[in-house]
């Protein structure tokens, strides 16, 4: 059975703090072992929320056509350009433009859906059909060495089917700069990470160890397992993710994992 998806986090304070993990990746991402300055009150943040709806019709009802945002906003203090860059980032990667305003994204919507049905060559003068654009963005984890962010995206645009993409994203404390995977762990590490990665992602998609990817309808090239890039530290341990369509066919659906800790803090230190 696959894992449900989850957005973890805990408020303290008005800020989100999940103990501070002593990951050994300071010198890839460029962060000093003796560096005594991360303030977690620097990183005190609220949700921003914005709702839209095609003449304010209810959200709640199943015939409406609304776009939802919601995401964090870190707090502007003087001196902290890192905070800033932060906040771009997560708003680039909730509007998918960092020119366009909230605001400006919910009227754009509004405007595609009226124009759509307004449409003349459209065959049916009496299209109900409703589309809607959610997009949530939570902090999975405030740690000394990295901030992980999720950002679920559910759509419908009058398609086949409806969208449901997850994107995790990782960002240095100190500069807002993002974090991979190889500024998190050496080459040697990354292929025992990959070998856990593997066995956690057959547990999760039943897979028995002697099935081929390819035999189960999955497009790993080369038929060899590879590790999502789409990562972000949870409060559990390393959360992986692979989108519909990324790894196999959408009706398949999408693939996800955590790798706990206990079973992985040693590669920090390789």
């Amino acid at each position: 059975m696959k894992q449900l998806t989850y957005f973890m986090y805990s408020r303290v304070s008005g800020f989100i703090l999940i103990g501070f993990i002593a990951f050994q990746f300071s010198s890839c991402t460029g962060v000093s072992d003796t560096k005594q300055d991360f303030d977690p009150s620097m990183y005190m943040n609220s949700t921003e929320s914005i709702s839209m709806s095609y003449k304010d019709c209810d959200i709640e009802e199943d015939n409406c056509t609304y776009i939802s945002l919601s995401y964090p906003e870190f707090e502007l203090k003087e001196k902290y350009e890192n905070v800033a860059r932060i906040n771009e980032k997560v708003k680039l990667i909730v509007f998918g433009d960092e020119s366009q305003s909230a605001e400006d994204l919910c009227k754009t919507f509004i405007k595609d859906y009226d124009d759509f049905i307004s449409d003349p060559s459209l065959e049916s003068e009496d299209y109900t059909l409703a589309w809607y654009d959610i997009r949530e963005a939570e902090i999975t984890s405030i740690q000394k060495r990295v901030i992980s962010l999720a950002s679920r995206v559910k759509s419908f645009y009058g398609g086949a089917h409806p969208n449901e993409y997850v994107y995790l994203r990782n960002f240095n404390p100190y500069t807002g700069d993002s974090i991979g995977l190889g500024m998190v762990f050496s080459e040697e590490a990354l292929v025992e990470l990959t070998h856990l990665g593997e066995n956690a992602f057959r547990r999760s998609e039943n897979l028995d160890s002697d099935v081929s990817y390819e035999t189960a309808g999955y497009w790993f090239e080369d038929n060899q397992f590879e590790l999502s890039d789409n990562f972000a530290f949870t409060e559990q341990g390393l959360w992986f993710y692979y989108n519909n369509y990324e790894i196999a066919p959408y009706s398949m659906g999408h693939s996800e994992f955590i790798l706990p800790y206990n079973i992985v803090m040693h590669l920090f230190d390789q």
